[in-house]
């Protein structure tokens, strides 16, 4: 199932804007190999920068004060 966050971030992998930790619950990362996958809590404990462009359940469940030091750019006003 292909969506425009798969296109998004091919696009920031290919500008190399720095390290992307990609994280999908949805993906099983042993039949996806074009990057690799993270767990939600790697994400969240390792990035400053978080861009959401799904609204998976398990997005919709992340505790606020998981967001309070990071930069959050929400593309799906899961957070407003």
């Amino acid at each position: 199932r292909e969506s425009p966050a798969i296109d998004i971030v091919r696009s920031l992998a290919q500008s190399k804007v720095g390290e992307l930790m990609v994280c999908d619950p949805h993906v099983d990362a042993k039949h996806f190999t074009e990057f690799p996958l993270h767990s939600l809590g790697d994400v969240l404990h390792e990035c400053p920068l978080i861009v959401l462009l799904t609204d998976h359940r398990q997005f919709q469940e992340i505790p606020r004060r998981a967001l309070q030091e990071k930069v959050l750019v929400d593309t799906r006003g899961l957070f407003r």
